[in-house]
């Protein structure tokens, strides 16, 4: 028997007040209720929690049907005309106080969603991120007693309400279940509102494209790509590879690998693998995780060429009104689309976030794919929830995981070796690879070699070297080491007439507008040097004749190769110089890579084998003390007795789980539009728009170097807002070619995404 909520008066209760063309237009409670809960059962029937999605949609409005809402609204909305202010009133309380005086031991399961569709997911108890649930209840009994007789539940607590069978709970993974039923009811709220109160932007939400009615746009691409492609072993191997992931996609869902070294069509080959894995799986979405947002970026575009730009939505920082529609927009909040492009960030930040407006579309990964590309990407000092989190995806909802890469990490069986801070990853023979013969397939795609030079260089000696080659990448493990190298080019005349410089020192649309001139540039085989951090390693397309890199992780060194002779096309292997300087990474992972791959390279093996890489990994991931460290697994455990409430700290662990270090601030620099866009703040104010266009002119640092240049006066506060910009008086602070200039330090290069 269903729930079934009503008022004991005619009285019209209203939920939302709409002024529209001179006239207001009211939405009922009762109608809001039904059309949200109607909107969450369905969300929740993918994952088998149908009754679960309807009760927290009928719940979660409860206290609308308060006298003192009921003025809030009218007041806010202008439909009753007041000189006093309207009254503050929590209506989302009331519905999880309903829940705990009704619901027994199974309360807190509503409660949590139902107080939490505005604010967030709260912490049980009161914590330094906010105010408890059970202290929210407590201080708001006395305004629920007075509408508790306007509530009349035909049948409370008979209906048989259960825990679904095919969740798998277990102390470590409730959690991710009441957060799966909040993305249905925050979605099916923010939908229902908006067809009310937005009927025009509603209008633009198109219906999801079915995934496997894509396949066959997939098939014909890929077609006509392979009719164009020229009898060589390059294309023979793609073809291979193609041809497993076609094979491998028809398996059940599950976790699956695809180990496949620069050159052999990664991109394309996922997307075949998971097009037929959708197609015998019944899947509902592809969603592709990325580690950095001009590989997103780059990414979306692939796609959008094969499959549509309607069935695609490309989901990152770097997203600005003039490279987006409306209707991207709006998917881009529930991701309702066939194929998403985003980012590691979005995905997992939103996997642990406590917010309505990231969670929203959690939901939606039920019974769909997830690739995660560039894997080895992923921070190790959140590796434990993260691969938590993925099995029970996998696990409970449907899902199908496929890592990437051309250096697969271990993340099989126990990782990190046998201490306190080793746990247990996935198990091995749950990871299905899909190339038969990883081995053989890096052998015959091999087309650098990497040697490892004795000695320590000097940033001027390497600039010495540097000048010897025609088409050259650089890439050390600092801010600082990018631009001294590049300074010495450029001080001691000895550069390329193309010397380029590529670090987070720049703003993102800064970086883009260079990589874009290093493509030209080697695609017209004119002479180029590139001095870069890390940022372009992983998956930018660029193919260099020479490649030096900085000691550093096995990874990283093999990844910065891979924009090495990346074609094939250049008579024998390209060459990867690596090279030790004075310095030596501060950052504790970053360190820890550095130390595992110099052991190694006391024994010479072959660095690029699968085989190796695994070794490193295993190595590293042993060196590693902690693989939580903030404690996130530990926030999202069960605690307390069921009949006193289940006992979560979502808010601490949404705050604690950041892939960005939040100790950096933003600035806005003077580059490309920003300066227009600032002064448009200053005259019509704040605007999500314009704020979304400012991300694409913005450069993270340190607090302590913001400060100083806070106090400096070289930056200050935009219109009283929270955004900080470059002053005017200091036009020399952001320079053309290498970006911010910090006087007194440099710190490490911190992915951005």
């Amino acid at each position: 028997m269903e729930p079934n909520i009503k008022t004991r008066f005619k009285k019209e209760y209203f939920a939302h007040i709409a002024y529209r063309k001179n006239q207001f237009y009211t939405q009922l409670n009762a109608e809001h209720e039904e059309g949200v809960a109607a909107l969450s059962e369905g969300f929740a029937s993918i994952f088998g929690s149908s009754l679960w999605g309807r009760l927290v949609g009928l719940l979660h409005d409860i206290g609308k049907y308060s006298p003192t809402f009921q003025e809030r609204i009218g007041i806010k909305s202008g439909y009753i005309i007041s000189d006093k202010p309207a009254p503050h009133y929590q209506h989302s309380i009331i519905g999880a106080i309903y829940a705990r005086e009704h619901y027994g031991e199974l309360w807190s399961i509503l409660g949590y969603p139902i107080a939490g569709h505005h604010a967030g997911l709260p912490d049980f108890d009161d914590s330094p991120y906010g105010r408890g649930l059970i202290s929210a209840i407590k201080e708001n009994l006395a305004a629920y007693k007075e509408i508790e007789l306007l509530l009349s539940l035909e049948d409370k607590v008979s209906f048989g309400l259960t825990l679904p069978d095919s969740i798998r709970f277990s102390s470590s993974n409730f959690h991710l279940w009441i957060r799966m039923l909040y993305s249905c009811l925050v979605d099916a709220d923010w939908l229902d509102t908006e067809r009310f109160m937005q009927p025009e932007r509603a209008a633009l939400r198109r219906e999801c494209a079915d995934l496997v009615s894509l396949k066959p746009i997939f098939d014909a691409y890929m077609l006509a790509l392979s009719s164009k492609a020229r009898p060589s072993e390059l294309n023979s191997i793609r073809a291979s590879v193609l041809s497993q992931c076609l094979t491998k996609g028809k398996l059940p869902p599950g976790f699956f690998s695809l180990t496949v070294p620069t050159g052999g069509g990664k991109t394309l080959a996922s997307m075949a693998w998971g097009v037929q894995h959708a197609k015998t799986n019944n899947k509902r979405r592809i969603v592709i995780a990325i580690p950095f947002t001009t590989v997103t970026a780059q990414t979306a575009k692939v796609y959008r060429d094969i499959f549509g730009e309607e069935n695609i939505c490309e989901h990152h920082s770097n997203l600005t009104e003039e490279n987006t529609n409306e209707s991207q927009r709006l998917v881009s909040e529930n991701w309702d689309a066939p194929i998403v492009v985003t980012t590691n960030v979005q995905l997992f930040e939103s996997l642990f976030s406590n917010k309505p407006s990231r969670c929203r579309k959690l939901h939606n990964l039920a019974n769909s794919i997830i690739i995660l590309d560039e894997v080895q990407a992923l921070p190790a000092e959140f590796l434990k929830p993260i691969l938590h989190v993925l099995s029970e995806l996998v696990g409970s909802y449907g899902v199908s995981v496929l890592f990437t890469t051309a250096t697969q990490p271990a993340f099989k069986d126990t990782i990190g070796g046998t201490g306190l801070h080793a746990f247990q990853g996935i198990d091995s023979s749950a990871i299905t690879e899909i190339v038969d013969d990883t081995e053989k397939l890096s052998q015959s795609l091999r087309r650098t070699e990497i040697k490892i030079l004795d000695g320590v260089y000097s940033y001027g000696q390497i600039a010495e070297r540097l000048k010897e080659h025609r088409q050259v990448l650089c890439v050390v493990n600092s801010r600082r080491a990018c631009r001294e190298i590049y300074m010495e080019m450029q001080n001691n005349r000895i550069a390329h007439e193309n010397v380029i410089h590529l670090s987070r020192m720049m703003c993102s649309a800064h970086i883009l507008k260079q990589i874009e001139r290093i493509r030209i540039l080697l695609k017209n085989g004119e002479p180029v040097c590139v001095i870069s951090t890390q940022l372009i390693e992983a998956g930018i397309d660029l193919d260099f004749e020479t490649v030096y890199r900085e000691m550093a992780g096995l990874d990283s060194i093999a990844q910065a190769g891979g924009r090495c002779n990346r074609e094939g096309k250049r008579p024998g292997l390209g060459k990867v110089f690596v090279f030790r300087t004075a310095q030596m990474p501060r950052s504790g992972y970053l360190r820890k890579a550095y130390q595992t791959f110099e052991r190694m390279t006391k024994k010479e093996r072959d660095w690029l084998s699968p085989s190796t890489i695994e070794v490193y990994f295993k190595q590293l991931y042993n060196d590693i003390s902690d693989f939580d460290t903030n404690g996130i697994c530990k926030s999202l455990e069960i605690d307390g007795s069921p009949k006193e409430g289940l006992k979560f700290k979502f808010a601490t662990a949404a705050a604690k789980f950041k892939l960005i270090d939040n100790e950096s601030r933003t600035i806005v620099v003077n580059y490309g539009d920003s300066t227009e866009l600032t002064e448009k703040i200053r005259k019509d104010g704040l605007s999500q728009r314009l704020v979304r266009q400012l991300q694409q002119f913005t450069v993270s640092v340190y607090r302590e170097d913001f400060t100083e240049l806070l106090e400096s006066g070289r930056v200050e506060p935009l219109a009283r807002s929270f955004i900080y910009i470059q002053s005017p008086y200091y036009s020399d602070l952001y320079d053309p070619e290498v970006g911010l200039m910090l006087e007194n330090r440099w710190i490490e290069e911190v992915q951005i995404v």
